[in-house]
């Protein structure tokens, strides 16, 4: 059994060395944009940009995409006045059935899926990308992972922005 298990790594790892060798693996840069010319383009919240750049210049990607997902994190809880954080507090602010944060006027199916599918974003963000880089030393992010982390942090920062302010249940007043 150990022989075969040995012989089917062996076979995975001929098998990715064929794919890496003939570029059907992850695309290398076929951009000529300067990194920072890059951010400087799409991260175009003024929060999230000056959470992020000196960061983000100075090469230290996962811990640039950790500030920015912490930023997304406080601009909610600022916005809501929650002392909730984290998907927590994503969940809380987002909900589709009593959201303190309204992305729409809830009138369709399709507003209520949007507003569901939005708070998932948002809970996903802070267990799939802060938390991590919050919590795993190791944990590292190269340029083109770091742009498209930050690209949606933007873009969830534009939402939030966007959103309606609605008033809350009296139940819903602590926390």
């Amino acid at each position: 059994m150990d022989k075969d298990l040995d012989r089917c790594f062996a076979m995975a790892a001929e098998m990715q060395s064929s794919v890496d060798e003939n570029g059907l693996g992850r695309p290398s840069r076929q951009h000529d944009v300067e990194p920072l010319t890059l951010f400087d383009a799409l991260v175009t919240d003024d929060v999230l940009r000056e959470a992020t750049r000196a960061l983000f210049e100075d090469g230290h990607f996962a811990q640039s995409v950790r500030q920015g997902f912490v930023c997304l994190d406080n601009a909610v809880r600022n916005r809501t006045g929650s002392d909730r954080t984290g998907s927590s507090l994503m969940n809380w602010a987002f909900s589709a059935d009593n959201p303190r944060l309204k992305l729409n006027l809830a009138q369709s199916m399709s507003d209520r899926d949007e507003q569901r599918g939005y708070m998932q974003l948002y809970a996903g963000a802070m267990l799939g990308v802060r938390n991590p880089r919050t919590h795993e030393a190791s944990i590292t992010d190269d340029v083109d992972s770091a742009i498209e982390l930050l690209v949606l942090a933007n873009h969830l920062m534009r939402r939030l922005g966007s959103a309606r302010l609605s008033c809350p249940k009296a139940s819903d007043a602590v926390g």
